[in-house]
This record gives C-alpha cells, sequence and structure tokens, in this order.
C-alpha cells in the first residue's frame, strides 16, 4: 500500500526564483540528503560565484514559510550550458520539482 500513501500526496505549487545568500544552509541540507558525499553551504558558495553561474530554487508557495523544494546549480559559457547539480528535498521528491527545474535549466 505504499502507492497509495504517494498517490494521494498534492503536488507542490511551486515559485521559481534566484537563490539567496540565506538560502545556502538549506541547499546544502538538500544536496546532502541526496548524494552520498554532499556539498556543504561553502562549497555551494564557492560554485555560485563561478562566471556563468546561477542557482535556481523551487519554493513551495502554497505554504506559509520559505519551503525551499529543490535546487539546480548551473553555468553558462557561451551558448552552453552545464548543469553542475540538481536535488529535491526529501519530502518533495516525484512530485514534479525536479522536472519544473530542469524544464527552466
Amino acid at each position: 500500500m505504499r502507492w497509495a500513501a504517494n498517490w494521494f500526496k498534492r503536488k507542490p505549487e511551486l515559485f521559481l526564483c534566484q537563490a539567496e545568500e540565506t538560502d545556502l544552509p538549506r541547499l546544502a541540507q538538500i544536496h546532502a540528503d541526496g548524494f552520498a558525499q554532499g556539498w556543504s553551504d561553502g562549497d555551494i558558495a564557492a560554485l555560485s560565484r563561478s562566471k556563468g553561474a546561477a542557482i535556481w530554487i523551487a519554493v513551495d508557495t502554497s505554504r506559509t514559510d520559505r519551503d525551499i523544494s529543490g535546487f539546480v546549480l548551473l553555468r553558462q559559457a557561451a551558448d552552453e550550458a552545464e548543469i553542475i547539480t540538481i536535488a529535491t528535498a526529501r519530502g518533495q521528491r516525484r512530485r514534479g520539482v525536479g522536472r519544473a527545474l530542469m524544464e527552466h535549466a
């Protein structure tokens, strides 16, 4: 019956915007939850300061707090771009957050 619990989860109402410095600890937490060797907020900050880099976050607007559902860190050089990392918060997985971030990137 595990699928039944996932079936009834509501899709988040997402707003995509660029990350702020104050978001970095939460982004590090999301990254650590998704990868065996997660990055610290310092690692993410250093990468975001590289030329052509940007961090876009997905915020669940149906909540009253600034609930970050996921993020994508990308870098553009000339007419090419690369996704450095993408991560979704544990409770927001399989709900379209990653897809929204990929489409935006």
